[in-house]
C-alpha cells in the first residue's frame, strides 16, 4: 500500500524534498552556530593578541627611548659643550689632543651606558670623532644629509653593513642639542645600534610571548626570524601590528592559526565531520528520490529534444497512473496531431510557393519590359535623325554600340552578368549619349572587381540616363559623369557622380515634362526583388556641385550587417 501511494503521484514524491530541505537546514544552522562561535573566540584573541603586542612596543620603546636619554645626557656634558664651540683647527697642539680626548670619553661613556650602542661618532667642524679603536665603516654623508630635513633625530629604515666591526647596525644620527653653535661648528652624534643585541632582546620577548615578532622600518623589515613578512596572510596567521612610541618603526606580533585554534579546531572538525556524515545520508536520499521523478522527466526530455531535430514521430514510453505517467500519453497524442498539421501546412506552404514564384517571374517580365522600349525608343529616334543628315560614321557607332547593350542585355536569358559586362554595357550607353548630345559631357568609367563577380544586369544605365536627361538638362557644355566600381571586403559598390542640377532639380523637371520618372524606382523594386535587405540605395546631392548615387550590394554572409 505504501509503494503504491509513493508510485501513483509525483506530489508525495516532491513532498519528501522539503523534508529533507528542513533537516539540511537544521545542519546549516549548526554550522552558523559553530561559525558564530568561531568569530567571537577569533575576536578576543585578536583583542588579546593586541594588547600583547602593545605591550611588547612599550617595553621595546621604553629601552629605545633610554637609549636615546643616556645619549643626551652625555651630550649635556659641560666640557664636551665647551670644546664643540671652540675652533678645532685654530686650536694648540697640547688643547687639541685633550679636547680630543673629551669627545672620544664623551663617546666611550655613551658606548657603555646601553647594550644596543655598537659604536659612537662624533662629526663636527668637518672632523669625525670615534669612541674607539674601530671606525665607522660604511658612508656617513648620506646620513648627514638625511638628519638636515629632520628636527633633532633621524633613524635610517635600513640596516648597514659596519665593516670596521663586522656587525650590522642601524644608523641613529642625533643633533648636539645646543643653540650656541653657528653652521660652521654644528655637531651631530651618530649612534650604530647593534641589531645583533635587539634580536636578543627580541628573540627573549618572543620565548616569554609565544609568538613571533617581526620589527619594520617604514620600508624594510629589520628582525623576522622565520621570514614570516612576505608570507602574511589571514588564513594562516593572526597577525596584528603598533607603531614605536620613540620612532617610525612598527612591530609585528604573529601567531599561526593552527597553533592558536588547535583544540577548538579538533571539535569543530568532529562536529563538521558528523554534520558532513548527517548531509551526505540526507543526499544520498535525496538522490533516490530525485531519480524515482527525473527518470520519466528525462525520457519526456529525450522525446522533445527528438520534436524539436524535426523528428515529428517521436513518442514515450512513460506509463503509469500518476501524473507524469498521462503526460507521457498525452505528449503521444500531441505528436500524432503536429504530424498531421505539418502535412496539411507542407501542402498549403507548396501553393503559396507556386503563387509567389509565378507573381515574381511575372513582376520581373514587368519591370524588364519597362527597361527595354524606353531605351530604345530614346536611341532608335537618335539613330532616325542621324540618318536624315548623313551622319553614317555615327550612326555606326551607334548601331555597334546598341547591338552590343542588346546581346549584353539578352545574355541568353540570365538575370545576372558579370561586373565586366555590366561595366562594358553602360560605357556602351555612355557613348551613343556623347554622340547623340553632341559632347555636351564627359565621362570616365573605373571598375576594381574581379571579372567573375556576378550582379543583377542593367544596374547602372538606369543612373546614368538619369544624369544625362535631367541633371545635364539645363547646360550646354561641361558636364561630367563618373561611374565607379569597387570590391569592398564584404560588399560591392556601384558609384556614379555627376555635376548636373542636382536630384531635387531633376525630379521636379521630370515631374514638369510629364515623364514617367520611374529609373530610380524601377531600380529600387529590381534590387529589392533579387537581393532583399542586401542592396542598399544611396542619393547625395549638392545642385551644380556632386549628385552621387550608391549601390551596396552586400555578400550573402553579411546580408545582416551594413558596415561596408
Amino acid at each position: 500500500m505504501k509503494k503504491q501511494w509513493f508510485q501513483n503521484s509525483v506530489t508525495h514524491k516532491i513532498l519528501l524534498i522539503p523534508m529533507i530541505t528542513i533537516l539540511l537546514m537544521g545542519i546549516s544552522l549548526s554550522a552558523v552556530a559553530v561559525a558564530a562561535i568561531q568569530s567571537s573566540y577569533e575576536n578576543k584573541v585578536k583583542q588579546l593578541i593586541r594588547q600583547t603586542v602593545q605591550e611588547t612596543s612599550r617595553y621595546v620603546s621604553a629601552e629605545l627611548r633610554n637609549m636615546i636619554s643616556s645619549v643626551h645626557y652625555s651630550l649635556l656634558d659641560e666640557q664636551l659643550q665647551n670644546v664643540l664651540k671652540q675652533d678645532l683647527d685654530k686650536m694648540p697642539i697640547s688643547q687639541s689632543v685633550a679636547a680630543q680626548d673629551i669627545i672620544v670619553s664623551v663617546l666611550t661613556q655613551m658606548h657603555v651606558q646601553s647594550r644596543f650602542i655598537e659604536s659612537t661618532a662624533l662629526v663636527t667642524q668637518k672632523k669625525i670623532f670615534y669612541n674607539g679603536v674601530y671606525n665607522i665603516g660604511y658612508d656617513i654623508q648620506s646620513l648627514l644629509e638625511k638628519i638636515e630635513g629632520e628636527p633633532l633625530t633621524y633613524w635610517s629604515d635600513v640596516a648597514v653593513f659596519n665593516k670596521s666591526t663586522g656587525n650590522n647596525v642601524v644608523p641613529l644620527v642625533m643633533r648636539v642639542p645646543t643653540n650656541d653653535f653657528s653652521g660652521k661648528n654644528e655637531a651631530y652624534v651618530i649612534v650604530n645600534i647593534d641589531l645583533h643585541e635587539v634580536f636578543r632582546y627580541l628573540y627573549s620577548l618572543e620565548t616569554s610571548l609565544e609568538c613571533k615578532l617581526i620589527l619594520r622600518t617604514q620600508t624594510n623589515t629589520l628582525y623576522d626570524r622565520q621570514n614570516l613578512y612576505e608570507h602574511l596572510n589571514n588564513s594562516e596567521y593572526v597577525v596584528s601590528q603598533t607603531p614605536l612610541e620613540i620612532n617610525n618603526w612598527s612591530l609585528w606580533c604573529v601567531i599561526e592559526r593552527n597553533e592558536l585554534y588547535a583544540a577548538r579546531n579538533t571539535a569543530i572538525f568532529w562536529m563538521v565531520l558528523v554534520s558532513c556524515m548527517i548531509g551526505v545520508s540526507c543526499l544520498l536520499i535525496s538522490f533516490l528520490v530525485a531519480q524515482s521523478i527525473l527518470k520519466p522527466i528525462r525520457i519526456l526530455t529525450k522525446a522533445a529534444d527528438g520534436v524539436i531535430a524535426g523528428n515529428y514521430a517521436a513518442k514515450t514510453t512513460v506509463t503509469g497512473q500518476d501524473e507524469l505517467g498521462r503526460l507521457g500519453k498525452t505528449f503521444n497524442l500531441m505528436t500524432e496531431e503536429i504530424q498531421k498539421d505539418i502535412a496539411a501546412l507542407e501542402q498549403k506552404n507548396r501553393q503559396i510557393l507556386q503563387t509567389e514564384q509565378q507573381k515574381r517571374q511575372a513582376e520581373m517580365r514587368v519591370l524588364q519590359a519597362q527597361i527595354n522600349p524606353h531605351f530604345l525608343y530614346n536611341t532608335l529616334d537618335s539613330v532616325y535623325w542621324y540618318a536624315l543628315s548623313g551622319k553614317q560614321k555615327d550612326i555606326g557607332v551607334i548601331v555597334e554600340k546598341l547591338s552590343d547593350m542588346l546581346r549584353i542585355g539578352l545574355s541568353k536569358g540570365s538575370e545576372y552578368i558579370s561586373v565586366c559586362q555590366e561595366i562594358r554595357h553602360v560605357e556602351d550607353y555612355l557613348m551613343i549619349q556623347k554622340i547623340i548630345f553632341d559632347d555636351k559631357f564627359e565621362y570616365e568609367v573605373q571598375c576594381d572587381v574581379p571579372s567573375e563577380r556576378k550582379v543583377l544586369k542593367i544596374i547602372l544605365q538606369p543612373l546614368v540616363e538619369n544624369s544625362i536627361l535631367h541633371g545635364f538638362e539645363h547646360i550646354e557644355r561641361g558636364g561630367k559623369i563618373s561611374v565607379c566600381a569597387t570590391a569592398e571586403p564584404d560588399c560591392l559598390l556601384f558609384c556614379v557622380t555627376d555635376n548636373g542640377c542636382g536630384f531635387e532639380f531633376a525630379e521636379k523637371s521630370a515631374k514638369k515634362q510629364n515623364s514617367t520618372g520611374f529609373a530610380l524606382e524601377n531600380l529600387s523594386k529590381r534590387l529589392a526583388v533579387h537581393y532583399g535587405d542586401r542592396a542598399v540605395l544611396r542619393i547625395e546631392s549638392k545642385p551644380f556641385e556632386k549628385t552621387e548615387v550608391a549601390i551596396r550590394i552586400y555578400d550573402q554572409t553579411k546580408a545582416g550587417e551594413k558596415g561596408c
